[in-house]
């Protein structure tokens, strides 16, 4: 093949021996066409995986067309220059219209490198592109920064860092945004918070102590939902005032009450081993309950004591939310896959699959119009079909996206956290 294009004939002659599909492929096939500096290695200099690669060069030089096909091989799986398919990624430019105009609908930007029938999908009312596969690019502004905290990634393209407003801002939120693995994560390093600690004391770790489950707390949003989250530094500020930085959000399954915004006076509690579990059975759990609480060093009928009505619902007793929500079509049909989690025995990575902690796998599938729900598929592993005659019954006819609802569900507690999403 080489020696057609070293001809000045060579496209003449090459085009009238194969067909238009066949000429489509190669003119879209990167191992042809790229430079040797235009593929992404495949490992660093010590041998290992990298983490950043910087392609530096001037006008024309081809940097656009380089990363663009390096999103595609990552979305399509494609080794060398992927050893797995990411399913979420972060196409970052410091305004959307350059991520749009240069990135994706550029000469040399997503749509250009596939062939017509194989584009991803432009959302532009949801700022993402999406992959028939389901693998989802997300598009940011570097502008914005604030913007990439909360998303996870497992993939990202960033052009003309130089030229960002605020590059460092937007860069470091960026690479705690890429934390996307077996368990759901999101690590914010931008935000402080002041507590004032009514005993006790704070202290900073390591960030290898942070990732080992140190620093563990917990904190109340405004309907009265605990965050449990852990913290990297922790600075006095004033008398039993501290300011926290070095968030690792959303532990222990309880992503779902995390908020961008917490009200002053929101309570703050130290999971430090200090607190004690309530000793109470399955059945209770749900019932109201009058309780005494004061110190413990002073009698119940003390005056310290105070009156409390609480009801506990069982949080921990409910499933996890699942993960990794999937879609593929065929003939209309819309496969949906995900991946369940566990409430025990997580851990270990030993085995095939985390331990059901259920007495039987369920699952209750929502569809959604808005608000509404439409219909409720049910399954009995992480895999449903919502085919082309139910989404015409639905809506009129299939559907090309879909916002739905998972549920696991538990026999004593019915649904556990939901997780939503749109394919």
């Amino acid at each position: 093949m080489e020696s057609y294009f070293q001809r000045p004939d060579g496209p003449d002659l090459l085009a009238e021996r194969i067909t238009r599909e066949e000429w489509d492929s190669i003119v879209h096939d990167w191992a042809v066409n790229a430079r040797d500096d235009q593929l992404a290695p495949v490992f660093a200099r010590g041998g290992g995986r990298w983490h950043t690669w910087l392609v530096l060069g001037g006008r024309g030089s081809g940097k656009t067309r380089a990363g663009a096909e390096w999103i595609r091989a990552q979305v399509e799986g494609e080794p060398p220059l992927a050893d797995r398919r990411s399913h979420r990624v972060a196409l970052v430019g410091d305004t959307i219209a350059q991520v749009r105009s240069v990135m994706i609908e550029g000469v040399s930007g997503l749509f250009a490198v596939y062939p017509p029938k194989e584009r991803p999908r432009l959302e532009a009312s949801k700022n993402q592109l999406v992959w028939d596969n389901g693998s989802i690019a997300q598009l940011f502004a570097a502008d914005d920064p604030d913007s990439l905290r909360g998303p996870q990634f497992d993939a990202a393209w960033c052009d003309e860092l130089c030229k960002w407003r605020q590059p460092d801002y937007a860069w470091d939120t960026l690479q705690f945004a890429l934390r996307l693995g077996r368990w759901p994560q999101c690590v914010d390093r931008a935000t402080g918070v002041r507590v004032k600690l009514d005993s006790g004391a704070l202290a900073s770790v390591t960030g290898l102590a942070l990732l080992g489950g140190a620093n563990l707390a917990a904190v109340r949003n405004g309907d009265g939902v605990w965050e449990v989250l852990q913290f990297l530094s922790a600075v006095l500020t004033a008398p039993a005032t501290y300011t926290l930085t070095g968030f690792l959000r959303g532990q222990a399954g309880t992503e779902h009450a995390m908020r961008s915004v917490l009200a002053a006076g929101a309570r703050f509690a130290l999971l430090d081993g200090a607190l004690a579990g309530v000793d109470m059975t399955e059945d209770e759990v749900g019932l109201a309950f009058n309780w005494k609480c004061g110190p413990a060093s002073r009698d119940i009928g003390s005056s310290h004591y105070v009156d409390v009505a609480h009801t506990f619902v069982g949080e921990r007793l409910k499933p996890l939310s699942p993960v990794h929500v999937r879609a593929t079509r065929s003939a209309g049909d819309l496969s949906l896959s995900w991946v369940r989690r566990t409430r025990i025995g997580g851990d270990s990575w030993d085995g095939i699959d985390v331990p059901l902690g259920e007495t039987e796998e369920r699952y209750e599938i929502d569809i959604l119009d808005g608000p509404t729900v439409k219909r409720t598929l049910t399954a009995t592993s992480p895999a449903a079909t919502y085919t082309a005659a139910q989404q015409t019954e639905d809506f009129g006819a299939p559907q090309p996206s879909v916002s739905l609802r998972i549920f696991q569900l538990s026999a004593t507690r019915g649904r556990g956290t939901p997780r939503d999403a749109t394919l």
